[in-house]
């Protein structure tokens, strides 16, 4: 009984270490161009501190904050939380609305996000 209850406890512990560690990880990923895979004219750059740029070919779409979290709700939805799930939330620095997306993967070569509690993934490959 006290081997499943040291175990249990160490996984509560253990949880919230690994989660902070993927989100910190994912948040240095993140950093740099991203190029649409279906529509190589929308980009997406990621900036050190925390701006998310949109493009259109060489027009700017709009200009986001970005953060990535594993937390719920995102974007008013409840999630999923767990210590493989972290979300990103971009929020347009003009109008102040937000759109959410689960992250599916932050490589070298590939950013694969799917809007929250809707169909369809978006990758990206790094430029």
């Amino acid at each position: 009984m006290r081997k499943i209850l040291f175990t249990m406890m160490m996984g509560f512990i253990a949880f919230p270490v690994f989660a902070q560690n993927q989100i910190q990880n994912e948040q240095e990923w993140i950093i740099g161009t991203w190029l649409s895979e279906t529509d190589p004219n929308w980009k997406l750059v990621f900036f050190t501190n925390g701006t998310c740029v949109q493009y259109y070919g060489s027009q700017i779409l709009e200009m986001d904050n970005y953060f990535i979290s594993n937390t719920t709700p995102q974007c008013e939805e409840n999630v999923l939380v767990d210590d493989k799930t972290s979300y990103l939330m971009l929020t347009n620095q003009e109008t102040a609305e937000e759109e959410c997306y689960e992250v599916y993967g932050i490589t070298d070569e590939y950013l694969n996000i799917r809007p929250i509690h809707k169909g369809g993934f978006m990758i990206f490959v790094r430029q």
